[in-house]
């Protein structure tokens, strides 16, 4: 069963994929936003099973850069209003570290680690 915080991230690809790509989405970039996830890998089918369900169709590489020569980009783009967008940077506090850590959302001994030698 996917968390919550996996769904939320997928379903912000299915509002790209509705909104911008006539339902579709490579498999490149659901692997490139969802990886960051912790265990993806193990999550990987379930992420997809989430998307089909929602009527997105993951498509290859190959796929999308065929669409992409018969898509009219100018009918793509939509207007945004920039009074909606708010960024404001959230202070990292000791809280939300813990609160990270917790979730196992930050990984204190990565798989990819560094071997030192003595000289």
């Amino acid at each position: 069963m996917l968390s919550e915080k996996y769904k939320k991230d997928l379903d912000k690809l299915i509002n790209i994929a509705k909104n911008y790509r006539d339902g579709t989405l490579s498999n490149s970039l659901l692997i490139d936003v969802m990886s960051s996830q912790q265990n993806f890998e193990k999550n990987i089918e379930l992420c997809r099973g989430y998307l089909e369900e929602n009527d997105i169709l993951l498509v290859d590489d190959d796929e999308v850069e065929d669409m992409a020569d018969e898509t009219n980009y100018t009918e793509l783009i939509k207007p945004y209003d920039t009074t909606q967008i708010d960024i404001s940077p959230k202070p990292l506090t000791l809280d939300m570290i813990i609160s990270r850590l917790e979730y196992e959302e930050i990984d204190l001994i990565p798989d990819m680690t560094c071997a030192y030698q003595s000289v």
